[in-house]
Formats: C-alpha cells, sequence, structure tokens
C-alpha cells in the first residue's frame, strides 16, 4: 500500500488544502517516482501535470521546464508516439 503513488497525490491535495506547498511538492515527487517504478503512466502523467501547476503558481516555471519537456519526450517514445 505504501508503494501506491495514489496515496502520495491524496496527500498532495491535503497539504495543498492547508496551504503547504513543500510538502505538496514532496509527495508529488514520490507519487511520480512511484508511478514511474510501477509503470503507472496515467499516474505519472497526473503527478507531472501536478507538478507544472505548483510550478506555474509558484513562480518556478523556468526551473522546471526543461525537466517536463525531456519527461514528456521520454513519455511519448515509451507510448510509440514518436
Amino acid at each position: 500500500m505504501r508503494d501506491n503513488p495514489q496515496i502520495d497525490l491524496v496527500e498532495t491535495d491535503a497539504a495543498r488544502a492547508l496551504g503547504n506547498n513543500k510538502r505538496a511538492e514532496i509527495a508529488l515527487a514520490r507519487a511520480a517516482e512511484k508511478a514511474q517504478l510501477v509503470g503507472a503512466s496515467l499516474l505519472l502523467a497526473k503527478a507531472r501535470r501536478e507538478q507544472a501547476w505548483l510550478y506555474e503558481n509558484s513562480g518556478a516555471k523556468a526551473k522546471w521546464k526543461a525537466q517536463f519537456a525531456r519527461q514528456a519526450a521520454l513519455l511519448g517514445r515509451e507510448d510509440g508516439a514518436v
């Protein structure tokens, strides 16, 4: 159960509701890592989308833009889209 990325996504929602963006950021990173390890591409995409929203709204967009572009390219290749 502790390896389930959905738990971390729920923790993210709770942290954001409390205004704790740092905790949300950490939970999202865990969710993305776990999703990638188990091959849950939809959960990985959800975690990455939530990370993008968090970074966009915290002013850190430029810092993470390249990382998301690389991840998107990798996901596309895995899916056969590229």
